[in-house]
């Protein structure tokens, strides 16, 4: 059996810097392809009904991005949220379970927020009373 025989110099600098990017490459993968993310902050809140104020609710946001891949993430009782997120634009909705002795489940109208990198933006989720 013959020896391996050593790569080239060049093919060896190649091979390091192809190496050595790949942490990057990766990075920017995982976070939609900008390497960046940014922060949604806001309150869930129920509004409408007989008191005729809005007021915080525990529950679940929906982040959908444009290739309809989906994140759900959990809002306490308090109703407020801060999430990080790819930069990127969504469809941004939420439920809250619960209403009528927990038999019906409150929806917000989806709405359509922009994440920029490195910033946050304040976006309120409103579920209403129907």
């Amino acid at each position: 059996m013959a020896p391996a025989k050593k790569p080239s110099p060049r093919r060896r600098l190649v091979l390091c810097a192809a190496m050595a990017s790949l942490p990057v490459l990766m990075s920017a993968c995982s976070t939609g392809g900008t390497g960046q993310s940014g922060t949604v902050t806001g309150h869930l809140l129920e509004v409408g009904g007989p008191w005729g104020q809005s007021r915080p609710l525990s529950g679940t946001l929906i982040f959908t991005d444009p290739s309809g891949v989906i994140t759900k993430e959990p809002v306490p009782a308090s109703g407020s949220f801060r999430h990080d997120v790819p930069a990127g634009t969504y469809t941004l909705t939420g439920t809250s379970p619960g209403f009528n002795d927990a038999k019906l489940t409150r929806y917000a109208d989806p709405t359509t927020v922009m994440v920029e990198a490195k910033t946050t933006t304040t976006h309120n989720v409103l579920c209403h009373i129907r």
